[in-house]
């Protein structure tokens, strides 16, 4: 049986699963790019869309791709909200190379 987490934000009932949760987690540093943060509840939703449309995608490739667009190797434009994470996944820029 998979765990599961009920988060209740802005009125609505969301339920996560496990590895949504652990994508949650790497999602909220997204954040840290914005001017205007995600709310919890858009955390979520963009944590089940992300494991709806891309299940193989594990947690620490969504940490390298946020991670480089914090770094500016990964292109970030505020306009495409998620569609960045998808972008970057499809541009194969997750094991990208960041300079110590």
């Amino acid at each position: 049986m998979e765990n599961k987490l009920q988060v209740v934000n802005q009125n609505q009932n969301i339920v996560l699963s496990e590895p949504e949760i652990q994508i949650a987690m790497q999602v909220y540093h997204i954040n840290q790019l914005t001017a205007f943060p995600l709310a919890d509840h858009q955390i979520d939703e963009w944590s089940k869309a992300i494991y709806e449309l891309r299940p193989e995608v594990r947690p620490e490739e969504i940490k390298d791709v946020i991670d480089g667009m914090k770094q500016g190797y990964i292109e970030y434009d505020n306009r495409l909200g998620i569609q960045n994470i998808f972008k970057a996944l499809d541009a194969g820029k997750v094991s990208i190379d960041i300079p110590s």
